[in-house]
């Protein structure tokens, strides 16, 4: 009679069955980010309130799938995660400049993206993807000061 597997035994177990691309260097946690990520916008797609959302969230999702199935493939990491990013931020400041530029709840989302950069390849890629965000924030105010995006404008579908 073999001992029961613990939580940890069954993560571990996991984590060797990954395809054989995913298992070296920083990547068994750059797919399991990425996966967990695809789930989550796919739900995101089902409930989110915002004008648009359904085709983003899901449209990033299969950006996500063809990057990961390009790394599979032999990409480099740190270029996915550049391209990843880069797709992303395009994404959230459409995103944010239909909905109200600065304004916009999405601003927010823009903050995270130098975290996978940063924990992924270095240091100095998360906080030159800091710089451009900054930089991308800058813009956007000064769009929306200028009155060249649109007010955002809260309804009832914000409220809980």
């Amino acid at each position: 009679m073999s001992a029961p597997q613990t939580p940890v035994s069954r993560l571990e177990r996991l984590w060797l069955d990954l395809p054989a691309p995913f298992r070296q260097d920083k990547k068994p946690h750059v797919f399991v980010f990425a996966v967990a990520l695809i789930v989550v916008l796919l739900l995101f797609s089902v409930i989110s309130p915002y004008q648009h959302s359904a085709v983003l969230f899901e449209l990033f999702a299969g950006v996500l799938l063809v990057l990961l199935t390009l790394v599979y493939f032999g990409m480099p990491l740190n270029g996915a995660v550049h391209l990843g990013t880069a797709i992303g931020m395009a994404m959230l400041v459409y995103a944010a400049g239909s909905d109200g530029g600065i304004h916009s709840p999405r601003m927010a989302w823009l903050l995270i993206l130098p975290l996978t950069p940063f924990y992924a390849i270095s240091r100095t890629a998360g906080g030159l993807w800091m710089g451009a965000v900054i930089l991308v924030q800058a813009g956007m105010a000064m769009a929306s000061a200028m009155g060249q995006l649109p007010p955002f404008e809260l309804g009832t579908e914000h409220a809980l």
